[in-house]
């Protein structure tokens, strides 16, 4: 369990956000140094650049995976207790992310476990891919129960309408201040799922992380893509081989 909370504190998968629409050259925060230092550009050197990475070369249930063959099983259903939340957005140095302060109660519940969403981020293109097809966008809602184990919900993310959810993240990037926010938003309607086991999609890509890729998605302006954009474009892991894992869906 220690693993996965050292893991949670270095990355916890990647982001692709952009500045706001009315300052898309509005500056990034400054990048971390150090030798454990990765990029997106070179994803094959991640394994190599520090030993607590060698998952992200030998593990065998890494993510993200093209998510096809399901099998319909009689899953429970995610209850989401999200609610508003004053909250902080930062540049992380490889995504923006949006942080929830700690204390009170913004929590997933899957077959009866608890989980506290601690924080969500973006990355530009989709991750997952659902048979084949990826998206423009999708968001990922980190939680983590109180032994430390990792559930992600995965929300792929389509140009369509302006989101005033998204507008309100973009804004509080740009000036850098808190804003009031209710994750519940940027959830869409039909929250069935598709779970399989999986990992971190960033160094240091520890294992033992559960996914919830939902069917249905959410909706945001191509502006709003192209702001995200200004910030990280292409912060996305490639897809990773399955080896075998059974992939289930709510019958």
């Amino acid at each position: 369990m220690s693993g996965a909370r050292r893991c949670f504190a270095l990355a916890v998968c990647a982001a692709a956000l952009t500045a706001c629409a009315t300052t898309p050259s509005a500056p990034k925060s400054p990048k971390a140094g150090g030798p454990c230092d990765w990029s997106y550009s070179n994803q094959a050197a991640w394994p190599t650049i520090c030993p607590q990475y060698a998952a992200c070369g030998n593990g065998s249930r890494q993510s993200p995976i093209n998510v096809t063959g399901a099998l319909a099983r009689s899953l429970p259903a995610l209850e989401f207790a999200y609610g508003p939340r004053q909250v902080t957005v930062v540049d992380t140095g490889h995504d923006i992310q949006v942080q929830l302060p700690a204390g009170g109660s913004t929590s997933l519940t899957v077959g009866g476990r608890t989980y506290q969403l601690a924080q969500f981020h973006f990355h530009e293109p989709s991750e997952h891919t659902v048979n084949g097809q990826g998206a423009a966008m999708e968001v990922h809602f980190v939680h983590a129960d109180q032994g430390g184990e990792l559930t992600v919900v995965g929300v792929l993310m389509r140009p369509g309408a302006h989101n005033a959810a998204i507008q309100s993240i973009l804004d509080a990037l740009r000036t850098q201040q808190p804003t009031f926010l209710d994750p519940a938003s940027l959830l869409p309607a039909d929250r069935s799922y598709e779970g399989y086991a999986g990992s971190l999609t960033t160094p240091p890509c520890t294992e033992g992380v559960r996914w919830h890729v939902l069917h249905g998605s959410i909706e945001l302006s191509g502006l709003q893509i192209a702001n995200f954009k200004t910030y990280y474009s292409g912060n996305a892991r490639r897809i990773q081989d399955p080896n075998g894992r059974v992939i289930l869906t709510k019958e």
